[in-house]
This record gives C-alpha cells, structure tokens and sequence, in this order.
C-alpha cells in the first residue's frame, strides 16, 4: 500500500466458505512476494458434509489469479498449513498428534508428487 490512509480495493475474490483460517490467524497465510504465492485454507460447514480446501493464488498486477485449489479431508482436519522448499509445494495437515503432508511439483501446474501419514 502507498497511502495506508487512503486504501482502494484493486481486485477481489469471493469465495464459498464459513471460515478461513488466516481470518483467525495471520500465520495461517502462505505469503511470499518473490515466488507470488498467496496461500490459505477455506472451510464450508454450511454444506452437507465439511469441505475443506487449500487455494494459492498469484497476483499478475492487475488482478488474483487461482493456481492451485485442493480439496482436504472431509473430517475437519484442523490445523492446514502451505510451504514450499525449492520447485516442491506442501500441504501439511495436522490434528491430535497426527499429520498429512502432501507434496506438489509447482513447476508442473501444482502436479501430485507424494503424501504421507503419521496417523
């Protein structure tokens, strides 16, 4: 922001969903201006079961562009966070001493790598 007095809404996005984790908690957002990476969780538990999903987004000046949306287990999973190490992306769930990491190619579109359990 070049004025924080005088903020203007550039481009929005409007998304399905009751909660968003980084609403709660800033540290829930994946945010990186070198790689252009806007990360965060979005859960639905107005629908019939939860659904749950993980969405990056980049900015291409002008407006938000999706890049990447997974749909997360249906069984409120908790804790979901996004990071990355070199071209590999990673979604790691977590709840009651368990966890789900998923891995991504980013340069392949995002392509599913691998996933492991500990639960």
């Amino acid at each position: 922001t070049s004025d924080p007095k005088k903020l203007t809404v550039i481009d929005s996005v409007v998304m399905k969903g009751t909660e968003c984790g980084a609403a709660r908690d800033y540290k829930c957002a994946l945010v990186d201006v070198n790689k252009n990476l806007i990360g965060f969780d979005v859960t639905d538990y107005a629908a019939e079961t939860i659904d749950q999903k993980y969405m990056v987004y980049s900015w291409d000046g002008e407006h938000f562009q999706k890049k990447f949306s997974e749909k997360m287990s249906n069984d409120d999973w908790g804790k979901i966070r996004g990071l990355y190490a070199g071209r590999s992306f990673y979604i790691v769930e977590g709840k009651n001493g368990g966890y789900r990491i998923r891995s991504y190619d980013m340069e392949k579109n995002f392509r599913n790598i691998d996933e492991l359990k500990t639960y």
